[in-house]
C-alpha cells in the first residue's frame, strides 16, 4: 500500500538522522585534526593550502579551541607597549599623531 505523500518512512527519518549524527563526528574530527596540525607546528596559510579549508574557518575553530590569534600573540601586546610608552612620555602621543596627520595629508 503505498504511503501518503509527505509523510517519510521511518526507516528513512532513522537513516536521516543516523547521517545527521555521523556528519556532526565528521565535522567534530575534521576541528580536532586541525587543530591538532596547529599545535604541531602547522601554520594557517599551510594547513589551509594542503587541505583546501579556508583561513577564516580554521580561524574560527582556533578561536573556538580557545588557542592564541593573530591579536593575541602580536596586536595586544603591540598596544599595550605603545601605552606604556605614551604613559612613560606624555608627549609622545601628539608628536605620533602629528606624524600621522602629516602622513595622511600627503
Amino acid at each position: 500500500m503505498p504511503q501518503k505523500r509527505g509523510i517519510p518512512r521511518p526507516q528513512d527519518v532513522e537513516r536521516i538522522r543516523h547521517a545527521l549524527e555521523m556528519k556532526k563526528l565528521a565535522e567534530w574530527e575534521l576541528t580536532q585534526a586541525v587543530i591538532e596540525a596547529m599545535r604541531h607546528g602547522g601554520s594557517i596559510r599551510e594547513i589551509s593550502r594542503e587541505t583546501g579549508i579556508s583561513d577564516s574557518t580554521i580561524l574560527r575553530w582556533r578561536k573556538g579551541q580557545g588557542l592564541p590569534t593573530h591579536d593575541d600573540l602580536i596586536v595586544a601586546p603591540a598596544r599595550e607597549a605603545r601605552e606604556r610608552l605614551y604613559a612613560a612620555y606624555p608627549g609622545l602621543r601628539d608628536a605620533f599623531e602629528a606624524l600621522r596627520e602629516r602622513r595622511e595629508a600627503d
